[in-house]
């Protein structure tokens, strides 16, 4: 199918245009990896290799849904632009597009992304410590009234149960004490020993 000449400058536009915006999804993502980027333990240890796991699997992912978007923005592109016939033209512009992003704006973001992400996680910080400020207030006045009284109130219960437990067994040592802790029992059952034994050799002596 001919297309005018006027028709191919604007499909290769788009195409361009389309890189860029592709290679402006790629930065995102590589942000991404830049500000939940932490300082990676020793190599050897055992937190680091889950570490090293869990980042590849993530990387993985990450890879997996740049591939589709980037797929799913050339079906449109030769959808709208071309009717659904891909041409050579509109790849080269795609292509263009990407290296000329990377190539300059691609080129300063990846210089800012460490800075603006230190920045950005002390912003987000400080965003959540102020959400958190009314939550930390109640909590101290909390703990300042009804938790410290609560507080006493299980340190006297501690206690009262403690006295009737030392008051049980003092109880129970004074009525052992006034059993004789046992003795007389067994004092007693040696005596009848002794008693049958008598009576035993008395019937022998008969």
């Amino acid at each position: 199918m001919e297309i005018s000449q006027t028709l191919l400058g604007l499909m290769f536009s788009i195409s361009v245009a389309t890189g860029g915006f592709l290679g402006f999804v790629y930065d995102v993502f590589r942000f991404a990896r830049v500000l939940f980027s932490t300082d990676r333990p020793k190599m050897g240890s055992k937190r680091g290799r889950v570490i090293r796991s869990v980042s590849a699997l993530v990387i993985f992912f990450e890879d997996l849904v740049f591939s589709l978007i980037c797929g799913v923005a050339l079906l449109l592109l030769t959808y709208y632009t071309n009717d659904g016939q891909l041409r050579g033209l509109a790849l080269l512009g795609v292509a263009a597009g990407g290296f000329v992003y990377f190539n300059t704006i691609g080129k300063l973001t990846l210089r800012l992304f460490p800075w603006l992400a230190r920045e950005t996680r002390k912003i987000t910080v400080a965003v959540l410590k102020l959400l958190a400020l009314p939550f930390l207030l109640l909590k101290a006045a909390y703990l300042a009234t009804l938790g410290r009284t609560i507080k006493v109130l299980r340190a006297r219960l501690a206690q009262i149960k403690d006295e009737k437990y030392t008051a049980k067994v003092i109880s129970d040592y004074r009525l052992r004490a006034t059993d004789g802790f046992g003795l007389a029992d067994l004092y007693k059952s040696t005596e009848a020993k002794e008693a049958e034994g008598e009576v035993e050799l008395g019937q022998k002596a008969l």
